[in-house]
């Protein structure tokens, strides 16, 4: 554009330049003058003109010229002002307003010195008078052209006859005419002579008299107005079959002498056929079948002279069902063009062109009919009619019950996910029912089912409406496997995207992704809630809102678009494999559809229909190669002369631009001839062509995608060692650095020192984990927490406070996440609880028993002089070493059977489903299902709270033995041994009673261990 403006303006230019500055072009400044405007033209950076302030500026004006009483030159100038920018002639536009308009507004305000000041004469406009033109067009347009008027035999419909015909005499066909004219009794019959009708190939000939006006012609040649109430005359004929309708009139007239003659509107078949056709064409407003803006219905007192009123009720029932139907289907058309386009999801819309493509070869066969209709050339009635439109209009029905189920009956739906669901899921159901040759009334109740039905023509017919309309949902899937971004504008799929999450959140996995139908609001006022809804009776669940055709695949679809959207954001995705120049096999993906690898399939699987010309190609076999050139004569030149000559590369070009090769064949036809060309008719069920057409593309990506994330995130993310982290820290897996840190906490709390410090415990945990693993020292961490729950009273629960904390870096995060490590912190609590048990059954010795405690004062000696306890001593002391290794046994069974019947057998079972994990929803169910087991198995589960009191209990019980021991044997009294003897024996009887029950249900067999431990702890 700045080379044009250059171009035309440059003259322009130089003479600004010489008005301005006095300069001539032979000048050095002259040159410079003209390069500084060229390149303000050229690169410009004006701003547009502002059609809002030039407005102000201008009603400015007539407010200034109103002030100083300038009324009259004010009005003038507003009715200007409006009657030029209401001008449309500038920028190509048939409306004002323009740019233009206000750019020139705004120079002349520009230049002008003072508006108010100036004298204004209106200037009166010139009307211009129109000449009138005398010049007899008519005379001169036909000079030297014979005028030549025709009779109206040849104006009528059968005027094709040869110039002899024409010519008879007038005696003869005056005598026709008097053969041929009517009975003059009836009354809608004039003494005009009327058409004869001749049989044969001949046409018959009418005259008119020689003076008739025009109007008179017209009307006899024009169809009589019937939907005005003129009657049509019928010209019977010698036939009796003509006059079936009189004569049963008759007949009915003769049995009830008093029956009233019926004021019954006789038309003929060829009217009523054409007004048929219109109706079938989707015109409502017909005479003869009156529409109540539903439905068709015959029009009462309508008959053929040949056929009864009752034979003629029943064909135009058949007729107005179906009449009634395309206009169902020509009102949805209306609505989805005319109505709200942005509210309209693209589903409802691929569907809304499928039907408006049918309804359109509908229309051409219907005007092929009435061609048929108008030239008259054959004989049609009813009967012929209906049967050449009976399978189309099997079509018709088929697709208005599809309607019908699939978008009427989905209207009081709220959400267009479910809207669009419904459709597919109908749509799909119904194409299965035609495979399988089941059929399906229309409404509840309808009877009018169509028993006899093509099915192959209707599995042809719903087939490419049913690929087409779920194409929208098929390219949503396409780009969120594929990209990892779920592009859904009409918000039709089922699941949506949570923006609140980032793709690396912790919670991104759980709550990224979230069905429609579980953000409903739960007051609103519709028959769907947040988990159901009802549809023509039914219920639907959240997870039956999925299409019926993609609920087996879309686990796979939503696993794949979360890894490649996690692959997406960890910028994985476009990364080489081995350091070779390859590129990952995901962006291959990326480069054919999912949709046309789904239409691929259904061709290859299905096979293809071979039109003539293919035929004929593959009929002449190396004849059709050999004329094809892969090089253009002048490439061939260049390498003739060039000394090139490569057969391997000519065959190899052959070969990729092989016009007869299928694929190719089938890429470069149109989608419906490519539809159209399918074998319908083969013997496999849609339902298997279509699942083997599209599920496997779906799970080929499945299996890329996620086995790149979970190899990504084992290799690179280190998955694998947080997990045996998680194991060694939390689980005490690494019991040889761990129990240096509890042994110190436990040593502090049996001298009952202050232990309960962050800073105290944290030193003393680093401490013990520095030498063996140094490298986990600044990720691991441990807190003191203060509760306030009763049960932390007991001296079991004392080290319940303590808090590991573990830093898990994203993504890995995923998987380990703040309420796994809440889990792994309760296992870790217990753990410490049975460690802090046996620590103290183990740490006590026989001589701090059998000490003997010095320095008592007097008051105890009398006490114990007093007391009635007269056990020896050495009886005591037995007591209290069998008691101490029934509570070590104990002890003992419960830590071997929680750290290897539970953590090791059910962390070498991890560790062997991890390695077979195919992708990361896998490992998260993995990992969260092995901490499950693991917290049941520990009796930590609610549902196991009696048996873990009981154990709890117990390890109480060695605690305060372990504070009886300290005392010493002389303070301990015998009663304090037998109290300690029956509770332990009352709980281990009540724990091996239930476990022996549990064992014998077979409802938990990891229990036996533990069990049978418990049996040799007290005598039966």
């Amino acid at each position: 554009m700045a080379r044009s403006i250059e171009k035309e303006n440059l003259k322009d230019i130089r003479k600004l330049i010489k008005c301005v500055t006095g300069f001539q072009q032979n000048e050095e400044n002259f040159g410079v003058c003209q390069d500084f405007v060229v390149s303000n033209l050229k690169f410009h950076r004006f701003l547009g003109v502002d059609s809002h302030k030039v407005t102000r500026q201008l009603d400015g004006i007539c407010d200034k010229l109103k002030i100083h009483s300038e009324h009259k030159k004010a009005k003038k100038f507003d009715e200007l002002r409006q009657e030029f920018l209401g001008t449309a002639c500038f920028e190509g536009r048939d409306t004002g307003k323009t740019d233009t308009h206000y750019a020139i507004l705004l120079v002349l305000m520009l230049i002008s010195e003072s508006p108010v000041r100036g004298e204004y004469v209106e200037t009166k406009k010139q009307q211009e008078i129109e000449e009138q033109d005398d010049f007899d067009w008519k005379a001169y347009l036909m000079e030297g052209i014979e005028y030549y008027e025709p009779s109206d035999g040849e104006l009528s419909d059968w005027s094709d006859v040869d110039e002899d015909n024409v010519g008879s005499g007038e005696a003869g066909i005056s005598q026709g005419n008097r053969e041929l004219r009517p009975n003059t009794s009836s009354p809608n019959v004039t003494e005009q002579p009327v058409i004869p009708f001749i049989a044969g190939n001949a046409r018959g000939y009418w005259e008119e008299p020689e003076e008739i006006s025009d109007s008179d012609w017209l009307s006899r040649n024009l169809i009589p107005q019937y939907w005005k109430g003129e009657k049509i005359s019928i010209d019977t004929g010698q036939y009796r079959a003509c006059q079936l309708n009189n004569d049963w009139e008759e007949y009915k007239t003769r049995l009830d002498p008093l029956r009233g003659s019926p004021n019954n509107t006789v038309v003929t078949e060829n009217v009523l056929l054409r007004e048929i056709i219109w109706m079938l064409m989707g015109v409502c407003n017909v005479h003869l079948l009156e529409f109540n803006g539903r439905f068709f219905s015959p029009r009462p007192g309508v008959v053929l002279s040949s056929l009864s009123m009752e034979v003629l009720q029943d064909h135009l029932t058949q007729f107005t069902r179906y009449g009634s139907y395309i206009q169902i289907l020509q009102n949805f058309l209306d609505e989805s063009y005319h109505g709200n386009v942005g509210g309209v999801c693209q589903t409802y819309q691929s569907f809304t062109t499928c039907i408006a493509e049918f309804l359109q070869k509908l229309k051409t066969q219907m005007a092929s009919i009435e061609l048929r209709l108008i030239k008259q050339e054959e004989t049609m009635t009813l009967a012929s009619v209906w049967v050449e439109v009976e399978p189309m209009m099997k079509k018709v029905s088929v697709l208005c019950m599809v309607y019908m189920r699939g978008i009427h009956q989905g209207r009081t739906l709220q959400l267009t996910s479910q809207r669009a669901t419904l459709l597919l899921t109908t749509l799909y159901n119904t194409l299965l029912g035609m495979d399988t040759l089941f059929d399906m009334p229309m409404y509840e109740g309808d009877t009018h089912t169509d028993q006899e039905v093509d099915n192959v023509d209707m599995v042809g017919l719903l087939l490419p409406v049913w690929i087409q309309t779920c194409q929208p949902y098929i390219n949503i899937i396409d780009t969120w496997i594929s990209h990892g971004n779920l592009s859904d504008p009409c918000a039709e799929f089922i699941i949506q995207r949570n923006k609140d999450i980032r793709s690396l959140d912790e919670t991104y996995w759980e709550k990224s992704f979230v069905f429609h139908t579980m953000l409903q609001p739960p007051d609103h006022d519709s028959t769907v809630d947040g988990s159901s809804a009802t549809v023509a009776g039914k219920q639907y669940t959240t997870a039956d809102w999925a299409p019926a055709f993609l609920q087996p695949a879309l686990e796979e679809i939503v696993l794949t678009g979360k890894s490649m959207e996690m692959l997406e954001g960890l910028g994985k995705l476009a990364e080489q494999h081995d350091g070779s120049s390859r590129v990952d096999g995901l962006q291959e993906f990326k480069e054919t559809h999912l949709y046309d690898k789904f239409i691929l399939s259904i061709q290859t699987l299905m096979g293809m229909k071979l039109h003539k010309g293919k035929l004929n190609e593959e009929s002449t076999g190396e004849k059709t190669t050999s004329s094809y050139r892969v090089f253009s004569p002048e490439v061939e030149r260049q390498m003739e002369e060039r000394d090139v000559k490569d057969d391997f590369l000519k065959k190899h070009f052959e070969n990729l631009m092989d016009t007869s090769a299928d694929s190719h064949f089938i890429l470069d036809e149109s989608f419906s001839k490519t539809i159209s060309s399918l074998k319908i008719d083969s013997l496999r069920p849609v339902e298997l062509i279509l699942r083997e057409c599209l599920y496997p593309h779906i799970h080929h990506q499945y299996e890329r995608v996620c086995l790149k994330l979970v190899n990504t995130m084992k290799t690179q993310y280190h998955l694998i060692e947080y997990l045996t982290s998680m194991r060694r820290f939390f689980l005490m897996e690494a019991g040889d650095c761990l129990s240096v840190f509890y042994t110190e906490i436990f040593d502090k709390i049996r001298r009952h020192e202050h232990w309960k410090d962050t800073t105290t415990v944290t030193w003393a945990l680093h401490e013990a984990i520095d030498p063996h693993f140094p490298e986990q020292v600044p990720r691991i961490s441990i807190s003191v927490e203060t509760s306030d729950d009763p049960s932390d009273l007991q001296p079991i629960n004392i080290t319940n406070c303590l808090r590991l904390q573990y830093q898990i870096p994203s993504p890995v995060d995923v998987v380990i996440n703040n309420r796994c490590q809440e889990i792994y912190n309760q296992i870790f609590s217990f753990l410490l609880q049975i460690k802090r048990a046996k620590y103290c059954l183990d740490e006590l010795r026989f001589y701090d028993l059998g000490k003997e405690v010095g320095g008592i004062s007097s008051t105890d000696q009398l006490l114990k002089g007093l007391s009635l306890d007269t056990t020896p001593r050495r009886h005591k002391v037995h007591r209290m070493h069998l008691l101490r290794m029934k509570l070590i046994n104990f002890v003992n069974n419960l830590h071997n059977y929680i750290m290897t019947r539970i953590l090791h057998s059910i962390g070498l079972q991890f560790t062997r489903d991890l390695s077979q994990a195919k992708d990361l929803d896998e490992i998260i169910n993995l990992h969260a299902g092995y901490i499950r087991k693991i917290h049941q198995r520990c009796l930590l589960h609610r549902k196991n709270a009696f048996l873990k009191e009981a154990v709890l209990k117990v390890l109480n019980l060695a605690l305060r033995f372990q504070r009886e021991w300290d005392r010493g044997i002389d303070n301990i009294s015998l009663k304090q041994i037998e109290d300690t003897e029956t509770e332990f024996s009352r709980c281990i009887n009540f724990l091996r009673s239930f476990l022996n029950s549990v064992i014998q249900r077979g409802s938990f067999p990891h229990l036996e261990a533990l069990a049978f431990g418990l049996e040799n702890l007290v005598p039966k």
